[in-house]
């Protein structure tokens, strides 16, 4: 580069890019990570009311289609984590031109992965769901594991 001005702002632009990559995928991570807490407590309390002699078949099947989109999201995440956006520039004058295909990509993937998490979340709430609608589970006592105490 021979604007010598310019060539500490493109490696600053590459860096932030890398570094809100990294800062991104390790907040989702943390999500799915709650959310699979979530579906945790969801399998302790089906399987307390299936001990109980309650049919919760639709909750399990709920619950296995919940893992699979958690599991689905953290492989994204995890393949995500790996990613380098590297700047090609093809000469100076095309700057911002060059930059900005970068950093759409960075958007688009990531906003992909974001909607693994969501998908995620929202399977997990069809299980609480199908959990909340097993008949007689408000009137059976269940006490909270050591996990589900605050």
């Amino acid at each position: 580069m021979q604007d010598q001005r310019k060539a500490p702002i493109v490696e600053r632009i590459y860096d932030n890019l890398n570094r809100l990559n990294d800062q991104i995928v390790t907040r989702l991570l943390a999500k799915i990570d709650q959310i699979e807490e979530v579906l945790e407590r969801v399998k302790s309390r089906t399987d307390k009311a299936q001990e109980a002699g309650l049919d919760v078949s639709g909750v399990r099947e709920a619950i296995a289609v919940a893992e699979e989109a958690i599991e689905k999201a953290r492989t994204s995440a995890e393949t995500q984590t790996g990613e380098i956006y590297e700047i090609t520039i093809s000469d100076e004058a095309n700057l911002r031109t060059d930059i900005k295909p970068v950093r759409d990509q960075l958007q688009s993937d990531l906003e992909a992965l974001r909607q693994q998490v969501v998908l995620a979340r929202e399977a997990v709430r069809e299980a609480i769901t199908a959990l909340a609608q097993v008949r007689g589970i408000e009137s059976l006592e269940i006490s909270p594991s050591a996990g589900e105490t605050e």
